[in-house]
């Protein structure tokens, strides 16, 4: 039998603004059909995959599964964030980055590294990519794959130390990991466990400093990630490290459709 609550339940109104930014589910949607209707071959067939009476199929492209996802996991995050500190962490490293053109990312490789790069931490991640509009690489645009998620544990103060001699970093001198403490529970799965709803861009200071900026996806853009995230399901690009493993474990065993589809 599956269990899970309503996300209204846990997330409260569709908009939600925290210390970790904003996402409204409604606006990501406006700019997907407009993508979709504008760029795809079959775009009826095409706009089926983002409705919401889809979300329990779990597509990658869908923001409403990403919603679902963001319940499945803080529901299990809640009681350990009362009496554990949690951290919200991102990790970068430049080696993943690839571009529109030949956009496939090794989930299972990039997972394998994290897990080895931070054995005895306990954490759940996700797999995201960042576009940059303004970012080459290989003669078209930056894309950036990293890692968000949420961790825990005794080992858990060593995170920055060991992901910076372990991960690469991201471009223009970001560095490889960074580690927040968790306040906002529901903010940090929302942020961790997100559509990809925004595209970014880097800027270069008068003092030679780099600024990142990002702004909600234009048409093309939206149409480019949805292209590509309609072969994934959610679970392929999550992962979970020590006691985060064995949560997605009773995720999968409690929810018949939290199934890969790669």
């Amino acid at each position: 039998m599956d269990q899970v609550s309503d996300t209204t339940g846990v997330f409260g109104a569709s908009r939600h603004s925290t210390e970790y930014g904003q996402h409204n589910p409604g606006e990501v949607i406006a700019v997907l059909q407009n993508g979709i209707a504008r760029y795809a071959r079959n775009p009826a067939a095409s706009l089926v995959s983002i409705r919401k009476r889809l979300a329990r199929n779990l597509d990658y492209a869908n923001p409403f599964s990403a919603e679902l996802v963001q319940t499945l996991i803080y529901e299990r995050l809640a009681p350990l964030h009362a009496r554990e500190t949690l951290k919200m962490v991102t990790i970068l490293h430049s080696p993943w980055n690839t571009t529109p053109i030949d956009l496939k990312i090794n989930y299972p490789s990039i997972a394998a590294k994290v897990r080895r790069e931070l054995a005895g931490i306990h954490g759940i991640f996700a797999v995201e990519f960042a576009y940059f509009q303004n970012v080459r690489l290989r003669n078209s645009r930056l894309v950036a794959p990293h890692c968000q998620g949420i961790c825990w544990g005794d080992a858990i103060h060593t995170v920055t130390q060991r992901g910076s001699l372990r991960f690469g970093g991201g471009e223009f001198g970001a560095v490889p990991v960074v580690a927040k403490d968790v306040y906002d529970l529901s903010g940090a799965v929302r942020y961790s466990f997100k559509h990809p709803y925004r595209e970014y861009a880097v800027y270069q200071r008068r003092d030679g400093r780099f600024w990142h900026g990002e702004r909600e996806l234009r048409q093309m853009s939206a149409f480019m990630i949805w292209d590509y995230a309609r072969y994934y399901g959610w679970p392929d690009t999550i992962f979970g490290i020590g006691e985060g493993a064995l949560i997605l474990n009773q995720i999968a065993k409690q929810n018949r459709f939290w199934r890969r589809m790669n």
